[in-house]
């Protein structure tokens, strides 16, 4: 969820210097930021048959690429400045052989223009191409020259071995009845939630709330809400949904630069096409029963809407159902 401050900062850019977003961004290499893995058994019609195994880190700054590979435990790097100007570099295995003589971005998809051959054998132009799948989770190294010719490659998720994960099935329940409750009205293609729980550790906030539940159901949302925790894929939903870290969502927003670039919003719907926008939940809190369940719930739509609340559930014949929703704000 995008607090007040990061609001006030996306007024200011958007009023004070509106010129700066006239100039764009570089296109969307956030996609292809991440560790992926080689897909062997479904990868068709690989150009060189001692392709075992491949495993590959992409890192993007601004237009500048890097892919970092381990092809049959050997290693090797591909640098490439993706503004479609001519430069030569190399791409990594098995085509590593070819000259890439400039790189661009399509879309979400970085384009590698090549040259293969030789004078004796003749020189041809290939294209490679760096597609990911619209759901973030696969990747496609493909040659347009070369119909059967494929590459792919598996997500990995983030290490975050540091943090502590949500665990609790019965929180999970809770998710679920909000999301199936509060969007219930609303035309969604797939939920994307931020994979981490908000801190929620003002006591005024907590305040706004404390009237409307049980003791200890307070207690326990101040015990679990001290620290930040990490999501799993345990929710039980008819809608598909991803789980996006907040290492994925600067990448689209541009936030480590201190900056909210206007495009991101653009960016995040073209990954994400049918989301209601992004939502932020704390932990679950529940009185000693587990008859009332507290939750916080964020949402952002845009730069200019969205806002948070304080969801009470209560539970009857093995549901959760919304009892009460407590505002924080809106924007």
């Amino acid at each position: 969820m995008f607090s007040r401050l990061a609001l006030g900062c996306a007024l200011v850019y958007l009023l004070a210097i509106p010129a700066v977003a006239r100039l764009g961004t570089p296109q969307e290499p956030s996609a292809l930021i991440g560790t992926w893995v080689l897909r062997v058994p479904n990868s068709e019609g690989l150009p060189l048959p001692d392709v075992k195994s491949q495993t590959i880190t992409i890192t993007c700054v601004g237009n500048r690429v890097e892919i970092s590979a381990t092809t049959n435990g050997e290693e090797s790097v591909a640098r490439f400045v993706a503004d479609g100007k001519q430069r030569k570099g190399r791409t990594i295995p098995p085509m590593s052989g070819a000259e890439v003589t400039s790189s661009r971005w399509e879309g979400t998809s970085l384009v590698l223009t090549m040259t293969i051959g030789s004078w004796v054998t003749g020189v041809s132009t290939v294209t490679e191409r760096w597609t990911p799948s619209i759901d973030g989770h696969t990747l496609t190294r493909s040659w347009g020259e070369f119909k059967t010719l494929a590459m792919v490659y598996d997500k990995q998720p983030a290490q975050r071995n540091d943090i502590p994960r949500v665990q609790e099935s019965e929180e999970y329940s809770v998710y679920t009845a909000v999301l199936e409750s509060e969007f219930a009205q609303t035309e969604v293609q797939q939920f994307v939630i931020r994979g981490e729980t908000q801190r929620i550790e003002d006591p005024e906030i907590c305040d706004r709330v404390a009237r409307d539940v049980e003791s200890d159901t307070m207690s326990d949302f101040k015990a679990k809400n001290g620290k930040t925790y990490l999501l799993e894929r345990h929710l039980d939903l008819k809608t598909p949904y991803v789980l996006v870290n907040s290492d994925e969502l600067d990448a689209i927003f541009n936030q480590k630069a201190g900056v909210l670039i206007v495009g991101g919003w653009g960016l995040f719907y073209q990954r994400y096409p049918g989301a209601p926008g992004l939502i932020d939940f704390s932990r679950v809190a529940f009185d000693s029963k587990k008859n009332q369940a507290l939750v916080y719930l964020g949402y952002s739509r845009n730069y200019l809407g969205g806002g948070s609340s304080f969801l009470v559930l209560s539970k009857a014949d093995k549901s959760w159902k919304i009892q009460k929703q407590v505002t924080l704000f809106l924007y």
